[in-house]
């Protein structure tokens, strides 16, 4: 063999050790984790699911920090820390989204006052579709009561 040739096999050698090297090193990196409970309702967590056992796989649930080690670096660190910050933002914006599409206790007050004065006097209960309704005499008492009861609960 020439020189060359045995330079090829070296760098194919070394090429070839790298990369096990990184796939065994990596593949914590994609490491599962389970959760489940046993028969005394102490809950566990293992890499691997039990025998016999229902197990959860969490690791969808878990923040990155908690299974990859790989946050040596400041700028690592940081950039981690912004993600997880931003994550947390979206979720607040999201339950600041779903308040603004609830009605506001007036608007609930209001439909609860004109429900129940649709209701308190003889009343022919229909459906969507303006189908009659089968509500016995009591399940409209019942109504009023659990209506007067928000009220007086809610609504100064």
């Amino acid at each position: 063999m020439t020189k060359w040739n045995l330079g090829c096999l070296g760098l194919k050698r070394f090429c070839t050790f790298t990369l096990l090297s990184l796939i065994i090193h990596c593949s914590n990196a994609w490491s599962e984790v389970y959760q489940w409970k046993d028969e005394n309702g102490q809950v566990h967590f293992g890499d691997r699911p039990p025998t016999g056992q229902h197990s959860d796989n969490i690791s969808s649930q878990l923040d990155h920090i908690n299974i990859s080690t790989d946050l040596s670096s400041p700028e690592l660190m940081l950039k981690h820390a912004e993600q997880k910050e931003a994550k947390q933002n979206e979720k607040r914006q999201k339950l600041i989204d779903q308040q603004k599409k609830m009605p506001s206790l007036s608007e609930v007050c209001i439909n609860a006052r004109n429900y129940l004065s649709k209701i308190e006097g003889r009343v022919v209960f229909t459906d969507e579709q303006g189908k009659e309704m089968k509500v016995s005499e009591q399940e409209r008492k019942n109504e009023v009561i659990k209506l007067k009861k928000i009220i007086r609960q809610k609504c100064h």
